[in-house]
């Protein structure tokens, strides 16, 4: 059985007890903040529209679906008649549930006159796990239902895990970087400096007790690249972050982006895990 969200507590607890890689622990009312009215780390509505179910068997949650209309592409395109399904789960012994969940977001997309359809897209994610919306490859079930229903994976990319250590700290370095403090929305942005000459930006992304952080939009300028400064600049921030108490940093990079995944490597991130975004191939659009 399946029925539209009318207790959020409860599927609080669901999603805390079941594990997925993507998830930093958050705390009641940031997650549910996050879950009901997300914005981007920007402070735009990620959702027009934003609806929920959950499944039951015996008055005890067993999964849940989200989907809706965005607000907004992130890649620019227009967002009109697009559905996106921002998270399905449920165990592989609740198919029969899985299946009834994603049928109740494809309704829904009927409804709405939905051309396009999109499940797990980076960056729809909830914003207490920064914006992480792309689907763990662990999650087989999920991803075999989506298959069952039509949809193919549009995009997967690698998420790379780093501890940090004492080792990290620094004490010269030939970049500097400016922090302008963590928004209301957990993101912090940083500017890379070699004297004056900006060589490149970032932004991070802190979990609720401050220990953790994602490392997002990395880039290093046009005209400074292949001068070293990819790894120069993490090795600083590496230390800038241990000073701050951070004990783990991740990142990621897009499957066939392999310089971006050479950095990490070089610079003692593992691969921790891999995601996926799909897309309904059924439903044809015009370019």
């Amino acid at each position: 059985m399946i029925r539209r969200l009318s207790n959020t507590e409860e599927l609080y607890e669901y999603c805390r007890k079941t594990d997925f890689p993507q998830g930093f622990d958050a705390d009641f009312e940031r997650w549910s903040g996050a879950l009901l009215k997300d914005t981007d780390m920007d402070g735009r509505a990620l959702f027009s529209e934003l609806q929920t179910y959950v499944g039951y068997e015996a008055g005890r949650v067993i999964g849940y679906v989200q989907f809706g209309l965005p607000s907004f592409m992130a890649d620019g395109s227009s967002a009109s008649r697009t559905g996106m399904i921002r998270a399905l789960r449920f165990s592989a012994e609740a198919h029969a549930a899985g299946k009834e969940l994603l049928q109740a977001a494809i309704r829904f997309f009927a409804e709405r006159k939905a051309e396009r359809r999109l499940a797990f897209c980076d960056g729809y994610g909830m914003s207490c796990f920064c914006g992480r919306g792309m689907l763990p490859t662990t999650e087989e079930n999920v991803e075999q239902e989506l298959f069952r229903h039509g949809f193919e994976v549009s995009r997967e990319k690698a998420v790379f895990s780093r501890a940090l250590t004492e080792r990290d700290i620094r004490t010269l370095s030939a970049v500097k970087i400016t922090y302008f403090g963590r928004n209301e929305f957990g993101a912090e942005d940083m500017i890379f400096f070699d004297g004056a000459a900006k060589v490149g930006r970032g932004r991070l992304f802190l979990n609720a007790d401050g220990t953790i952080c994602t490392l997002a939009d990395f880039e290093i300028a046009e005209g400074m690249r292949a001068m070293g400064y990819g790894a120069e600049v993490l090795r600083q921030l590496f230390s800038d972050l241990y000073a701050r108490g951070i004990r783990r940093v991740d990142g990621d990079a897009d499957s066939g982006n392999e310089h971006a995944a050479e950095l990490y490597r070089k610079t003692g991130f593992d691969e921790a895990w891999r995601a996926r975004s799909y897309f309904d191939a059924r439903i044809k659009t015009e370019e």
